[in-house]
């Protein structure tokens, strides 16, 4: 409906409604079943609570139980008794959206094995690696595993174009000796086929490496 208006329904608008009217005397019962083990969720009206007379209404009360609101419990793991309708041991509980329980041990133990697999993530490969070293078990397949590493084959590509000297092979973060070095730069040359080549060079860099070119001094009479 919409400015006072209402708009054509769907032909199935009955049956819509019908449903709508299940819906609600289902959850109408589902409440009254609870209220009924629950008791009035007030203190003051306890004075009009009846007592379940009979064996049949007291084997009722008996396979239902609930948790009230407001009136005084004694909860536990094995019981919930209500004062005035509740026989001692109820065989089936209804909680009310107001509790909530959760076991201690389970979300201890899901805590633990959760930190637990976070730190292993950390440092279970620093941990193989140095029992690896330390009983010599397994080079090949450490060395390999290192050296597939991100930052090694970024140095294995220096080394093949002879740029700087590596420390660090073996490890994580492989570095060179000269903390200045500049390393291989990318080769667009040709687009369908980028390569890794050697930064050019300055004269001053040439010249601290000893590999600079003879210079020739002009005479002035020349």
């Amino acid at each position: 409906m919409q400015a006072g208006v209402q708009g054509p329904l769907p032909d199935n608008q009955w049956q819509i409604e019908l449903e709508n009217w299940h819906n609600i005397s289902m959850a109408y019962f589902q409440e009254s079943v609870v209220s009924r083990a629950k008791g009035p969720s007030r203190p003051d009206a306890l004075r009009y609570l009846i007592p379940p007379n009979g064996t049949e209404q007291q084997n009722l009360c008996k396979n239902q139980a609930s948790i009230p609101l407001l009136l005084p419990l004694q909860v536990g793991f094995s019981a919930i008794r209500h004062p005035l309708t509740l026989p001692p041991s109820p065989e089936q509980k209804v909680y009310s959206r107001a509790h909530f329980n959760f076991s201690v041990f389970w979300l201890a133990f899901t805590l633990v094995l959760g930190t637990t697999i976070i730190i292993l993530s950390y440092t279970l490969e620093t941990l193989v690696c140095y029992l690896q070293r330390r009983f010599r078990r397994d080079t090949y397949a450490r060395l390999e595993w290192a050296t597939n590493d991100t930052l090694q084959l970024q140095r294995l590509a220096n080394e093949e174009l002879g740029i700087g000297v590596w420390t660090g092979c073996c490890d994580a973060v492989p570095v060179t000796t000269n903390a200045s070095e500049h390393l291989a730069v990318l080769d667009a040359s040709d687009p369908d086929h980028p390569r890794l080549k050697a930064p050019v060079r300055t004269f001053d860099e040439l010249l601290a490496a000893g590999a600079a070119p003879p210079v020739h001094r002009l005479d002035e009479d020349n």
